[in-house]
Order: C-alpha cells, then sequence, then structure tokens
C-alpha cells in the first residue's frame, strides 16, 4: 500500500477484501458468512472494507463502536477541500451512506462519548440511518439495556462490526481521543 496518496491505498484495501470475500463465498461449505477482520490503520479503512461486502452481499447494517459520529458531511468540514481530503476518518460513514452501502434506519453508533458541533450533526447522523448510544447510557440502563437497543435496532440484518480504539475509556487507551 502506498502511504502517499490515500484514494490509491483505499482502492488497493478494497481490492483485497473483494478477493477475500470471494473465495471466502465461493469455497465455503458450512453455510457460514465469510468474517474479514481488519486491524490498525486509520478508521477510514472502514470505507473500502463496506465497499467490498457490498459489492458481495449488498446492503448491511453497521454497529459502529466509537467514541465519534464519523457521519460528518466533507460538505460542512472543512476538508471539502479536495476529493483528497473529503475521505477521512470523520466522513467514511456518510460516503458509505451516500454510495447506497448501507441499510437504512437499522444502524447504530454505540460508546459516543464526544460532543457533536451542532444539533445539525444529528439530525445529519439520522439521515445518514444512525441511531446512537451514548456511553453514559450504560450507567441507566446498563450493559444489557445496550446490547438490546443495538440487537432492537439491527433485527436480523447482515452486519458490519466496526471498533475504533477511542471507544475504550481513555485509561486503557492512552492517547487517543
Amino acid at each position: 500500500m502506498t502511504p502517499f496518496d490515500n484514494r490509491i491505498a483505499l482502492k488497493q484495501i478494497r481490492q483485497s477484501h473483494e478477493k477475500i470475500t470471494r473465495f471466502s463465498t465461493t469455497s465455503r461449505t458450512n453455510g457460514t458468512i465469510p468474517r474479514i477482520i481488519t486491524l490498525g490503520g486509520d478508521h477510514t479503512v472502514t470505507l473500502p472494507a463496506l465497499r467490498a461486502v457490498h459489492a458481495q452481499f449488498g446492503k448491511v447494517a453497521v454497529l459502529h463502536f466509537d467514541s465519534h459520529l464519523d457521519t460528518w458531511d466533507p460538505e460542512t468540514l472543512a476538508s471539502n477541500a479536495s476529493s483528497y481530503s473529503s475521505i477521512n476518518h470523520g466522513t467514511f460513514l456518510h460516503i458509505a451512506h451516500e454510495e447506497g452501502l448501507l441499510l437504512d434506519n437499522v444502524n447504530i453508533h454505540a460508546g459516543i462519548r464526544t460532543p457533536v458541533s451542532s444539533l445539525g450533526d444529528i439530525r445529519h447522523d439520522r439521515r445518514c440511518g444512525f441511531a446512537i448510544v451514548h456511553v453514559n447510557e450504560i450507567d441507566r440502563i446498563g450493559v444489557a439495556g445496550i446490547t438490546n437497543r443495538i440487537k432492537d435496532r439491527i433485527g436480523n440484518h447482515k452486519v458490519y462490526v466496526s471498533v475504533d480504539i477511542d471507544v475504550l475509556d481513555p485509561a486503557f487507551a492512552p492517547a487517543t481521543y
């Protein structure tokens, strides 16, 4: 992969995921859906993975463990200066929604703890088909309550699980926010 151009790197990741997913679906004999685990990198790597999953399986629900929404519209951020800067770790779920990769109104963020810049962020997030479970809700409804909300939201749909390290308590993931 090239570290010099995000667009080329994302294309390379998508191509790799497509090869693995295609191989997994043609060679499986036990009827299970293939699972790809991607570790490391900027959370933007989720976008090419979702593109590859969509190419093989169609739209999916997203269970997004993160302290941030990651559905920001590049047009409302300073990142809209170029096509290169518009695809980043805070916009990839917006782009996935715009590309039609996600099922409507079954996606959910879990662990959101950072403030949003405006109510427009929340409205836009809902337009992208997401609900939010804030991290402090664990105090009110507990782990079982959060688990039930996630299961009720996603139902029996195919799901892509994405975990950003910053969803962990900063005491256990220092230098993340």
